[in-house]
């Protein structure tokens, strides 16, 4: 079986912005279009193979990206790799990979956030935090997910608490405008001193003049731990309460809240709560984050940047997944038959087998090829062949043409599954097979050589054929040539071929046919077939042969001047005096024959 593709995987930078594999389209605002291969893309995405294949949407809307996420994107899904990922674009690619649930590049972009998040210590910028706080809050907030602000968590905690509430003094410093998620955030970054929310909304409402109390501080003082913050900072105990009993317009749920708040105070800490609390504190670390993410994704992906340029190369033959057959959203290349008949494909797989295709694709921006040579079930074999890696689909019917095209097309793995097939039907021969089993091989090989001057086939057939009997080859090779006058050149080469060992064989096609013929006149056919046979060998085994072919010559009717050097050529071979054969040259010719 082929393997299935498997990504992270390299399908070539060089077809990136080819315009003949570009029949997926991302439509950005402003009428910015972005082309990419479809086939690509839906390897690396369930959801995109789902859109194209099974929906047959050619066009996809991402009005929501920045043209150079979508490029980075489209650029990593070709390459397996994530070099065009920054601090600019990095929030769009992962919302990208997330959305099209490209699972490695989700994975990437992990990496790529932690070897950053790395980097951080109590000496960072504002804006270094910011970074990674605002990127897990985005995610939060477009996709629900936690994945960025659980690994933000503990790192944080490792920070000073002088250097967090620093950060959350300015992140939050315009609370009433602050969303749920973004106070949930710093809640989160610092779980361990919650002190530090109290200040946030002490201060804020200092600020506010004490008026009322908004949505987003009602939330913090809900969500905030009280009981933890009091035990050990309870001089903020008086400076909330003070602020809180100085608000000028009370609501009935701040009414509820003050209740709830006192409450909490009121109950009592045991000693396991504090241990609770306590291991709460020390939660799992930043090295121990690392190891999660390692785990989460099966693979390292924290060592992207030492794996830069490793995504493996796809290598032929490979499954590029038989329901993309078909498909008319994937077919970008056409094929052109004869009587208008037209089979597409997809230019990516083919090119990705054919570096033929590759190049009239992808540099010479070819959608179409010629085919008319070949047959409608042969294309379609090949076509099935590209995407599966297999050649279930081949027969004595369309051997020819696929054989051919693999040819053609320099398909190099199905040239070799094409001579393996041609190999197995050989392997049936024998002595008792019938002339039209050998005629299959024997055909294949002619044509082989004819069409293309190949004789791949041909020295596969002749060892097989030297080891039947002379009999059945003499018989096979009487009815191929049975109208040597018709028979090419490239015909008689092969049955010289298999008859190598017994070139009477072909002497006595010879002579039949003059006999036939009445010995009106030798035919091109037959002058090379006199030139090219083996006198010499044929007349010492075979005396007899001698005296009915020059019987059957003397009686020509008609005879020009080309036949008459070629008759002087072939008494000269037959009366060219021998050395005397010692029993050494007897080893030699029996071993020559047996080669």
């Amino acid at each position: 079986m082929a393997p299935k593709i498997c990504v992270p995987a390299d399908f070539g930078r060089h077809h990136i912005g080819a315009p003949s594999h570009g029949n997926l389209t991302f439509n950005l605002g402003e009428g910015v279009k972005i082309r990419a291969n479809s086939i690509i893309l839906s390897l690396n995405s369930p959801v995109v193979d789902e859109l194209t294949t099974n929906l047959h949407q050619t066009s996809l809307e991402a009005d929501d990206f920045s043209r150079e996420a979508v490029d980075c994107f489209i650029e990593s899904t070709y390459t397996g790799e994530i070099e065009a990922v920054n601090l600019g674009n990095f929030r769009d690619v992962n919302k990208m990979s997330r959305v099209f649930q490209v699972s490695w590049l989700v994975a990437r972009c992990e990496g790529y956030f932690v070897s950053y998040l790395d980097k951080l210590d109590s000496e960072s910028s504002y804006t270094d935090m910011l970074f990674v706080v605002e990127e897990a809050v985005y995610l939060m907030s477009a996709m629900k997910k936690r994945d960025l602000l659980d690994l933000v968590t503990p790192k944080m905690n490792n920070i000073s608490v002088a250097c967090r509430s620093k950060f959350v003094q300015n992140y939050l410093s315009d609370l009433s405008n602050s969303s749920s998620i973004n106070i949930d955030a710093c809640l989160t970054i610092t779980d361990s001193h919650p002190f530090v929310m109290l200040e946030v909304v002490t201060s804020h409402l200092e600020k506010q003049e004490n008026k009322a109390l908004d949505k987003s501080t009602r939330y913090l003082l809900k969500n905030v731990d009280f009981t933890t913050c009091f035990e050990n900072n309870l001089d903020i105990h008086t400076r909330l309460f003070d602020v809180l009993e100085n608000i000028h317009c009370l609501e009935k749920e701040d009414f509820q809240l003050i209740l709830s708040l006192t409450r909490q105070l009121s109950q009592p800490t045991t000693p396991a709560h504090q241990q609770i609390s306590k291991e709460k504190q020390h939660s799992e670390s930043t090295s121990e984050t690392v190891t999660a993410v390692k785990k989460k994704f099966g693979w390292d992906v924290l060592d992207y940047k030492k794996r830069k340029g490793m995504a493996p190369k796809v290598c032929v033959p490979a499954d590029f997944g038989r329901h993309h057959i078909g498909a008319p959203s994937h077919g970008n290349l056409t094929f052109n038959l004869g009587e208008g008949v037209k089979i597409r494909a997809n230019s990516i797989i083919l090119s990705l087998n054919s570096p033929v295709i590759d190049e009239l694709t992808t540099n010479l921006h070819q959608t179409s090829l010629e085919a008319d040579d070949f047959s409608r079930e042969a294309v379609d074999c090949f076509i099935e062949s590209t995407y599966t890696g297999e050649i279930e689909a081949v027969n004595l019917g369309n051997f020819r043409d696929v054989n051919k095209m693999s040819r053609v097309f320099q398909v190099s793995w199905l040239v070799a599954r094409c001579e393996e097939y041609f190999v197995s039907y050989l392997d049936k021969l024998d002595s008792e097979s019938s002339y039209t089993d050998m005629l299959f091989v024997v055909e294949e090989a002619v044509y082989l050589m004819s069409a293309m001057k190949k004789r791949d086939l041909l020295d596969l057939v002749t060892p097989k054929m030297n080891n039947i009997s002379v009999a059945c080859r003499s018989k096979f090779v009487q009815n191929y040539l049975s109208d040597l006058s018709n028979s090419s050149s490239v015909k008689i080469d092969a049955c010289l071929t298999i008859t190598d060992s017994h070139p009477f064989v072909m002497l006595e096609v010879l002579i039949s046919h003059l006999e036939k013929q009445e010995n009106k006149a030798l035919d091109k056919s037959t002058r090379y077939l006199l030139k090219s046979v083996d006198f010499t060998t044929s007349f010492e085994n075979n005396l007899d042969i001698h005296t009915r072919l020059f019987d059957v010559l003397e009686n020509i009717h008609c005879v020009e001047k080309e036949d008459f050097q070629l008759i002087l050529s072939l008494t000269k071979q037959s009366t060219k005096p021998t050395k005397p054969t010692t029993p050494a040259h007897q080893q030699i010719s029996k071993e020559k024959k047996t080669q």
